[in-house]
């Protein structure tokens, strides 16, 4: 095993990582959308969700005057969306004019949820605390949507064949996809991933 020469580099190597939207509006309607890596369960009960975000960033700013957010699943079919609302900022565009995602208004929250997403969660904001440059928003989950095409019970099918999404490094994606292997004595599907690298143009390129 070699050492880890630099510490703030660690956090390559807990890599890949689930990707997600974060959907925020304020009390002036103004809103925003930011791709997320660093999203996690904080309670079961209450119903916690935390998203830790950049000091800097322009969601953070709308956060700050919000009372809520939502985070939304995504899938391979919304992977170039997905890359342009992290690389541009909202400070001058409207992130969902700009792509091809569609807002909707959320059932128990001011921000709004993806129309195209796989589930969209609906979080009211309990606690904001600053770890370094980042800060740490717990939201109590209070309601949400999902596409009863993916999940079953409440749990996502393993015939899913949009793909999830996660974060490899840099401008690469794996996408979860499912291979049925019907030339078998035995049929069966499997899952496996496929990397995506995107360009500076965010156009997609299989790998």
């Amino acid at each position: 095993m070699k050492k880890i020469k630099n510490p703030k580099n660690a956090r390559r190597y807990i890599y890949p990582m689930r990707t997600y939207l974060l959907s925020t509006r304020n009390k002036n309607n103004k809103s925003n959308l930011i791709t997320l890596d660093w999203v996690m369960p904080v309670s079961i009960n209450p119903p916690l969700l935390g998203a830790s975000i950049g000091v800097n960033r322009f969601s953070e700013q709308i956060l700050k005057s919000s009372e809520d957010f939502v985070i939304s699943v995504p899938t391979k079919n919304m992977l170039e969306d997905v890359w342009f609302a992290g690389t541009k900022s909202g400070r001058n565009l409207d992130k969902f004019q700009e792509t091809d995602l569609t807002k909707i208004e959320s059932k128990m929250v001011n921000s709004y949820s993806v129309e195209e997403a796989v589930a969209n969660i609906e979080c009211e904001i309990r606690e904001k605390k600053r770890f370094g440059d980042h800060f740490l928003y717990v939201g109590e989950i209070v309601g949400g949507t999902y596409n009863d095409d993916f999940f079953d019970n409440e749990r996502p099918l393993m015939d899913l064949e949009s793909g999830l999404l996660m974060h490899l490094n840099s401008n690469k994606f794996l996408e979860e996809n499912i291979e049925d292997f019907n030339h078998s004595p035995i049929y069966y599907r499997q899952l496996f991933l496929r990397l995506v690298e995107l360009d500076e143009y965010s156009k997609c390129k299989q790998l």
